[in-house]
């Protein structure tokens, strides 16, 4: 019956589900009854009374048994990014939580800073090597030196310094003996031999060779083991994201995100953002390789959970449940592996265990049921502290594991998701990158997408004529509504493509954070300046007042007024011309009347305009009995366009 029950489990479970959720269920659970029964009625009654039992009865307990493990099984699947999001070291950030969390963020902050002086040290060193290399490389034929490197006697204390060196390599013999070894070298190898001083002459140059080649050799030795060192610093430093803002309080929350980032850090990619659209499209050994790599993720960290969990429970029943008491050396076990293993809370318990039960101890406490029973507890507890640390620790590598395979498919297969999406393919890494930031957007702030971008009918002639030089702009990330401050919260930078706008816009965050929109501001796009209202306006001293006018269309310009244009607004009575004027207005929007039947009059436009609160009753005094005429200035080199109701033309 029990080959009948596990045969089905595939058909149950997934096979990531079954390795990773029911088989701990299943250990932990059964190791949870042999405690229990063990405790309650003896091994021996427990055996006893399971013999006795029918088939039926057995098979009902064990079916019984695996539903439950079943459904814990599935109670821990459907709870496991949850549960990893803790040991990856989510949590509250206030409460008494808090600094438990910023201290062990802390510690992995201040390791990167000691990886990151320890690789800037070897890198300087690496450099220093490589100049030395260059230096020691022999000299080309006919090159020669400009005459002697020093006085007489120099080559000698040079060499007597330079042979133990090779020895015993330090930094300022890197930086300092080279250049003078091979300086020297080449005026020795240019002078001619004299007659007569051979012999001492021959022999400096015997040992300037010596020396030169052995110094070059001990360099290149030194060069290879400095690209080792740095080779594993940077695989230290490869498990922490490249943005120390987003250090983590755990090694595994410090993997995880590190292979979550890799994609946006090499190419803009949003991993976790592109996953779920980007998994499916996976060959299968891709896809094999990764579920393999994620179900022994989960399965050693559900064993880690789950040692916690079962472990702490029942050795406090054994401990104190009348098991019967250990050899006084069985705590020496874990306290010896605990050391082995660096893990200090399993060394404190296992300790203390020990010291319960050592020789010499009165046997009236030793031995009591107290003594006993404590000592227990502390073993057992030792036991879990040892068994988590060490499977939170593969878990750790397997999610090294699992991370590289998350990085190669980005690596390998990041373009596939973009010909599904149908988005064109960049040309360089630099256009790959705005690309992706405009795949983000889309994706995740709810952008219009880019015609020339995505591949729309006809979008070929817009990507060639609006992709050539593309420009950020900051852009608001939501809709914004009119007149209310717009907070730093509320844009953030973008590439524009295409359709870029013929007028001024706001070039930096700075132009935008702090004013007030004339009008509503929808997401994704320019901001025109004119559009941006602020204390420092201009024609603005202080605050503003709506005033509605009541205009003709072709004396608003023919209503090309757009919210933010100045305009000079003069008011002509009908017997005495010229009424009032009122330069600099600035128009906030206009409005077209309503549609009139042909025999009716046509009704006016309303032109809403802000002034400052001193003149909007001087402006509505104005307007009564006037006719309204907006102007608006041109450059220089023209004359002002001036609309007139009079004639019903512009002139």
């Amino acid at each position: 019956m029990l080959t009948t029950i596990l045969a089905q489990g595939p058909s149950v479970f997934d096979r990531r589900t079954l390795l990773s959720a029911f088989l701990p269920a299943v250990v932990f659970w059964g190791l949870t009854a042999v405690v229990v029964l063990d405790v309650a009625v003896g091994r021996r009654a427990a055996l006893h009374s399971w013999q006795a039992a029918g088939g039926v009865a057995q098979g009902l307990a064990l079916a019984a048994f695996l539903v439950w493990s079943a459904l814990w099984a599935f109670l821990t699947a459907a709870m496991s990014t949850r549960s990893i999001r803790f040991l990856e070291g989510y949590g509250p950030r206030r409460g008494a939580a808090a600094p438990v969390r910023a201290g062990l963020r802390n510690r992995h902050v201040a390791a990167v800073d000691a990886l990151e002086r320890a690789d800037t040290r070897l890198e300087m060193r690496h450099v220093a090597l490589l100049e030395a290399g260059r230096l020691l490389v022999p000299p080309s034929p006919g090159e020669d030196g400009d005459g002697p490197p020093g006085a007489d006697g120099e080559l000698d204390r040079l060499l007597s310094r330079a042979e133990p060196a090779v020895a015993d390599l330090r930094d300022e013999d890197v930086r300092d003996l080279p250049g003078r070894l091979r300086a020297w070298w080449l005026w020795s190898a240019a002078q001619p031999s004299a007659p007569g001083a051979g012999g001492a002459q021959q022999e400096r140059q015997r040992r300037l060779d010596s020396v030169l080649r052995a110094f070059a050799d001990r360099v290149a030795r030194a060069e290879r083991a400095v690209e080792a060192e740095r080779a594993e610093l940077l695989a230290q430093l490869a498990v922490y994201p490249a943005d120390r803002s987003l250090i983590m309080p755990t090694r595994l929350g410090n993997v995880v995100r590190a292979a979550e980032g890799y994609g946006a850090e090499r190419y803009g990619v949003d991993t976790v953002l592109v996953w779920p659209r980007l998994h499916p499209l996976l060959p299968d050994a891709a896809v094999k390789a990764e579920t393999d790599a994620r179900t022994v993720l989960d399965l050693l960290l559900n064993v880690c959970l789950s040692v916690v969990l079962f472990g702490l429970p029942l050795s406090a029943l054994l401990a104190f449940g009348g098991a019967h008491p250990l050899p006084w050396w069985t705590p020496l076990l874990p306290l010896l592996a605990a050391v082995a293993m660096h893990c200090a809370p399993a060394v404190l318990l296992a300790a203390a265990a020990f010291a319960l039960r050592a020789p010499g101890l009165p046997a009236s406490w030793s031995d009591g049921r107290a003594g006993v029973g404590l000592q227990l507890a502390l073993t057992g507890f030792a036991v879990v502290a040892l068994l988590s640390a060490a499977t939170y620790r593969a878990a750790v590598e397997s999610a090294v594991a699992w991370g590289e395979q998350l990085k190669s498919a980005v690596d390998l297969y990041r373009w596939h998701l973009l010909d599904q999406l149908n988005v064109r393919r960049p040309a360089d890494p630099e256009q790959e990158r705005l690309i992706w930031g405009e795949v983000t957007g889309v994706l995740h702030r709810g952008y219009p997408p880019d015609a020339a971008l995505v591949g729309y009918a006809g979008a070929g002639q817009a990507s060639a004529a609006g992709s050539a030089a593309p420009r950020m702009f900051p852009v608001p990330v939501r809709p914004l509504p009119a007149f209310h401050p717009v907070g730093p919260g509320d844009v953030q930078p973008r590439w524009i493509w295409q359709d870029l706008p013929d007028e001024r816009c706001a070039a930096a965050a700075e132009d935008i954070v702090g004013r007030s929109p004339l009008q509503p501001l929808e997401p994704g796009r320019p901001v025109p300046a004119r559009l941006l209202l602020g204390p420092d306006a201009p024609g603005t001293t202080g605050p503003l007042t709506e005033v509605g006018i009541a205009i003709a269309g072709p004396d608003a310009l023919g209503g090309t007024l757009r919210p933010g244009d100045r305009v000079d607004l003069t008011l002509f009575s009908a017997d005495h011309g010229i009424a009032s004027e009122f330069p600099g207005v600035l128009v906030l929007r206009y409005v077209p009347g309503p549609a009139a039947a042909p025999p009716d009059p046509t009704p006016p436009d309303t032109l809403v305009v802000a002034v400052e609160p001193v003149l909007a009753a001087a402006l509505m005094r104005a307007a009564r009995n006037t006719t309204a005429v907006a102007t608006r200035p041109l450059p220089p080199t023209r004359p002002a366009l001036t609309a007139r109701s009079t004639g019903g033309a512009a002139t």
